[in-house]
């Protein structure tokens, strides 16, 4: 771990115990939130390319602006070739946990954090660490507002070696992605979750002319995994 995430990690140890603190008076006078008031901590790691769990649900697309599904033509299939895909994919998203008749859960309460990812899934960094109430959660929300690859290596599309920029077309507000996943957070319970962009598959279904890949494309090959 380089020296500025150790240095980030100190300063929120430090400031969780204040945070649950005030976090647990505030919810002391909100009936049904939480029981007896238990906060615990959740922690969402992002990777390029995980190993496919198979966790959450199948895919669960809310307001896909920015294009449907790729139409027939539209995209040509890509191979991965020699040890991978080879680059990096930049990504910029908000991060919510999801209860059943109760607000969204901020989890990057400072606004949308932007990680910059290797598309083979060697790394998974730290996107979340948040303080939340304790309780059972159904999922998670992303919203993505830019996704941007570059491929340096990898990847052939018929036949012929692809290399450059790639574009997530995400149009509007951005890109909203709930998964549902059993979730259980208490003073003795923190989860830890692995958003996986799955690059090898969104990759795969880019339109070489314009250099893009469909909204619906991209969100169907994200899962969410508890780590």
């Amino acid at each position: 771990m380089r020296h500025g995430d150790e240095q980030m990690r100190a300063l929120r140890s430090r400031a969780r115990p204040l945070t649950a603190l005030l976090l647990s008076a505030a919810l002391g006078g909100c009936g049904n939130v939480t029981a007896g008031g238990v906060t615990g901590e959740a922690e969402v790691y992002m990777s390029g390319d995980a190993e496919r769990g198979g966790t959450s649900t199948a895919a669960i697309l809310s307001s896909p602006k920015g294009g449907g599904p790729s139409a027939p033509g539209a995209s040509t299939a890509g191979v991965i070739v020699g040890a991978g895909l080879e680059g990096d994919v930049q990504v910029t998203a908000s991060l919510y946990l999801r209860r059943a008749g109760a607000p969204l859960i901020d989890l990057t309460p400072a606004g949308a954090v932007t990680v910059t990812l290797d598309p083979g899934g060697a790394q998974e960094p730290l996107v979340a660490d948040e303080v939340v109430p304790g309780g059972s959660y159904q999922g998670i929300r992303i919203i993505f507002t830019d996704v941007v690859a570059e491929v340096t290596g990898g990847l052939e599309i018929g036949g012929v070696p692809f290399t450059g920029a790639v574009r997530v077309d995400l149009a509007g507000d951005g890109l909203v992605v709930d998964r549902t996943l059993a979730i259980t957070v208490g003073d003795d319970q923190p989860v830890a979750l692995l958003v996986d962009l799955g690059s090898d598959v969104w990759l795969n279904l880019l339109n070489p002319l314009s250099r893009t890949v469909a909204a619906a494309d991209f969100a169907n090959a994200v899962e969410v995994t508890l780590r």
